[in-house]
């Protein structure tokens, strides 16, 4: 047995060392009481119960089951945990990989409050319609990484969406090929550990559909992703893109860390930085 709140059981030590003082002064409390009632003789014979010793008897009874319930409170309070129990439960659903574009066009306002923001509102509603599938994050920019592996903690899932943002990633730039490839290795691994038998991931994983969804402005610096494609479909993942962002597009803003505008990014002339949707690109590369 086991407590999993042990700290209650201390509470045990005061009680009992106070339960002598607190028995003394109940008895003499009620001693004193009866003795200036009436005599010992004519308390036999005006008292309901009876003797005076039956009566303290009874007293001492109700001591004992008022200090076995505080005993048996503490003890609950305690939370004791008998045994082990480990039982499979077996789902059936998606593996889905959340490919989330974090790179710097992504801070862009023309949508509200930004691209970044809004990407993550949508991610958001969309995990709480989820119920049994595995979900992970690959967040990406000119690098990736899996900011969350597959699982169906989505509570988890979403604290860790609220952090990430544009420093989540070292590599600045839209390596699209990368997140693809960070996104496919962890639907192939399903969240296993790299030592475990790859014969029996390769099954695991051919027994749901597995997914990557795209949440992106569009742009890719490197446009390598094509080389991808194939892998991708003969592993049996499909890709589908959601677009953030206006085809008309607007300026990078930048912004210290205390959130305050220092202007918007500008290229090596000077001349203001301005990024769209680039929702054509996009569609061909889900397409592929």
């Amino acid at each position: 047995m086991r407590f999993f709140m042990p700290k209650f059981l201390w509470t045990l030590l005061p009680l009992w060392a106070l339960l002598p003082v607190v028995w003394y002064v109940i008895e003499k409390k009620a001693s004193n009481q009866l003795a200036r009632f009436a005599a010992s003789p004519l308390l036999k014979l005006i008292l309901r119960g009876g003797d005076p010793a039956d009566i303290a008897a009874r007293r001492r009874t109700r001591f004992v089951f008022g200090l076995l319930a505080m005993l048996f409170a503490i003890i609950a309070l305690a939370r004791p945990q008998l045994g082990v129990r480990e039982e499979a439960m077996p789902t059936e659903g998606l593996d889905m990989v959340v490919l989330l574009d974090v790179s710097n066009s992504m801070l862009t306002e023309d949508v509200v409050p930004s691209r970044l923001k809004k990407a993550k509102h949508v991610v958001r509603n969309f995990i709480d319609r989820l119920n049994g599938d595995r979900v992970g994050i690959v967040a990406f920019a000119g690098s990736a990484y899996p900011a969350v592996p597959l699982t169906t903690d989505y509570d988890f899932v979403k604290q860790t969406l609220d952090v990430l943002d544009e420093s989540s990633v070292a590599n600045q730039g839209t390596d699209l090929r990368k997140g693809l490839e960070v996104a496919r290795d962890l639907l192939i691994r399903g969240g296993m550990n790299d030592d475990e038998d790859p014969a029996h991931q390769q099954s695991k994983g051919d027994e749901s559909s597995r997914i990557i969804v795209i949440v992106s402005d569009g742009e890719s610096h490197e446009g390598e992703e094509a080389k991808i494609a194939g892998s991708l479909r003969e592993q049996g993942i499909r890709v589908f893109s959601i677009g953030v962002g206006s085809l008309k597009g607007g300026p990078i803003p930048l912004r210290d860390q205390s959130g305050y505008m220092r202007g918007y990014k500008k290229d090596s002339s000077g001349g203001m930085v301005l990024t769209k949707l680039e929702w054509t690109a996009r569609r061909a590369r889900a397409d592929a």
